[in-house]
Parts: structure tokens; C-alpha cells; sequence
């Protein structure tokens, strides 16, 4: 019984290690193609808008 629980545990490991890298490796993508973008826009003479954060798209709610 404590067989079948390790190996689950050891697959579940597997599983969340595996989940985390496609995770990192989509936040890099996307970073090189951040970077990307920004040297074109500038190489063009286009200029970005500022990045927005998460802070100044948040609306409280008042009620």
C-alpha cells in the first residue's frame, strides 16, 4: 500500500514539476516577444504605449 501512495506521490510531483516548466517557459515566450516588439516599434520609429499593470486596470468596488 505504501508502494501505490509513493508512486502516486512521485507521478503528482512529476506532474506539478512539468506544469511549473511549461508555465516558465510561456513566461519567457512571452518576454522575448515583449522585447521583440519593443525593438521593432523603436527600430520603426513607433512609439508604445507605457505598459499598464494589473493596479491601474483594478476598479474597487464602492458598494
Amino acid at each position: 500500500m505504501k508502494i501505490k501512495q509513493l508512486e502516486t506521490t512521485i507521478e503528482r510531483q512529476a506532474e506539478e514539476e512539468y506544469q511549473a516548466s511549461q508555465v516558465q517557459s510561456t513566461k519567457d515566450e512571452l518576454e522575448n516577444q515583449k522585447f521583440i516588439t519593443q525593438y521593432v516599434a523603436c527600430m520603426a520609429g513607433i512609439e508604445l504605449p507605457e505598459e499598464e499593470t494589473e493596479e491601474v486596470n483594478y476598479v474597487q468596488n464602492l458598494e
